[in-house]
């Protein structure tokens, strides 16, 4: 019984020994190389979403796989300037509806703004954002323009995201916002 629980503890040591040297050829090899910009560089602080993409930002991220020109517009989304004439889609979500990684003509809003002409298709997709901080767009951003249709993409992640931000709370069954003041502690350092 002993050499069986010898020879499993050495084979998962070997496994994990593994691992850690691919992963370290691969990082040394460059083949993780990529050019992301940095949230500091993309994003604003935000007292009540925590971050928002930039208004009229322009850059560029590039892997092995592609290399994507990013633009935002004067509201800060991945989207033409908006018009808010006639009927209007609003599409929120993370990554996956902001297109990252994609051509500005290959995202979903664009698509689906060619299929359906007589609507203004807007994207308000921002990498990284769980669903409570679509939620708050939807509240602070979107409602005031009267939308024909909001288009909620969700992923799995979201939850996560929706976790770690700690950004709204349910209290007597209502969703609350929780302050950034009392989100950091108190004050600005944060809890220390």
């Amino acid at each position: 019984m002993r050499k069986i629980f010898i020879g499993i503890l050495l084979s998962v040591l070997v496994i994990i020994l593994f691992v850690i040297v691919f992963e370290a050829i691969l990082r040394f090899s460059g083949y993780y190389e990529e050019s992301r910009p940095s949230r500091a560089n993309v994003s604003d602080y935000d007292p009540t979403l925590g971050w928002k993409l930039k208004p009229y930002y322009l850059g560029s991220e590039s892997t092995k796989e592609y290399t994507v020109l990013y633009k935002t517009n004067n509201k800060g989304f991945r989207d033409q300037d908006f018009s808010l004439q006639g009927k209007k889609i609003f599409m929120l979500g993370d990554s996956f509806t902001f297109g990252q990684g994609v051509a500005y003509e290959n995202i979903i809003a664009t698509i689906l703004q060619e299929k359906l002409s007589d609507y203004d298709v807007m994207n308000l997709g921002v990498p990284g954002y769980g669903t409570d901080q679509e939620w708050l767009t939807l509240r602070e951003k979107v409602w005031q323009f009267s939308p024909d249709m909001v288009i909620l993409a969700f992923s799995p992640n979201d939850v996560g995201d929706t976790y770690q931000n700690k950004l709204v709370r349910v209290k007597d069954g209502q969703i609350e916002v929780i302050g950034a003041r009392e989100r950091t502690g108190g004050n600005w350092l944060g809890k220390v």
